[in-house]
């Protein structure tokens, strides 16, 4: 299945999108509506977020402003990154990995490279496959769609962004690894942000 893409908007109109976006983000989880007893995420215990069809409020907004932040940036699901994955006739996936080197030394997508710059991601697309499927990923999406929109600002058109990233995917049961080795955690990247990844996969 063809990665859907995301609404098409100006490069412009994408610029001013993205600090309100954030500003957005940062709010929604300022918000009273999330003290509200059915939307509250309490620190204490996992998020419901296992599998794509269950979503909470907080993960269905962040997806939505960073989509609204990154119009221009094709989004791929993590279902379709696994099936392209298992699929011989897909052609070969580039994982770029968007986040800081102590969040990809604790686990990773299995055989991502780190991008945390565009600089990096560069250096490792100059030495790659030009007709791969580049996908793009962090811990929720923002970090990796921007970094998506700079590889397509420079012309690089099969970039996609892993959207609800890696935070989605660990809490979907799908692999993480660090190097060759399976693991079962991630870096959780800070204590308010990490309440979108489930408390079982909090790295120590």
């Amino acid at each position: 299945m063809a990665p859907s893409l995301a609404p098409a908007a100006s490069s412009a109109q994408g610029a001013k999108v993205l600090p309100i976006a954030l500003a957005a983000i940062l709010f929604l989880w300022a918000s009273p509506a999330l003290s509200d007893p059915a939307t509250t995420i309490d620190s204490s215990r996992a998020p419901q977020t296992h599998g794509a069809d269950v979503q909470t409020p907080a993960w269905e907004r962040t997806l939505r402003l960073v989509r609204q932040a990154f119009p221009e940036v094709p989004q791929m699901s993590t279902q379709q990154l696994a099936a392209m994955r298992e699929d011989d006739t897909a052609p070969d996936i580039l994982l770029l990995d968007a986040r800081s080197s102590t969040e990809f030394k604790v686990s990773h997508l299995p055989g991502a490279v780190l991008a945390s710059n565009t600089r990096m991601a560069l250096e490792v697309l100059d030495a790659s496959d030009p007709v791969r499927t580049v996908v793009v990923y962090c811990s929720v999406g923002y970090r990796s769609s921007r970094l998506a929109e700079k590889l397509r600002a420079r012309g690089i058109e099969n970039v996609f962004n892993l959207e609800g990233s890696l935070f989605q995917w660990a809490n979907e049961g799908r692999p993480l690894y660090r190097g060759e080795e399976r693991v079962y955690q991630a870096h959780p990247y800070d204590e308010e942000w990490g309440q979108l990844l489930d408390r079982r996969f909090w790295a120590d």
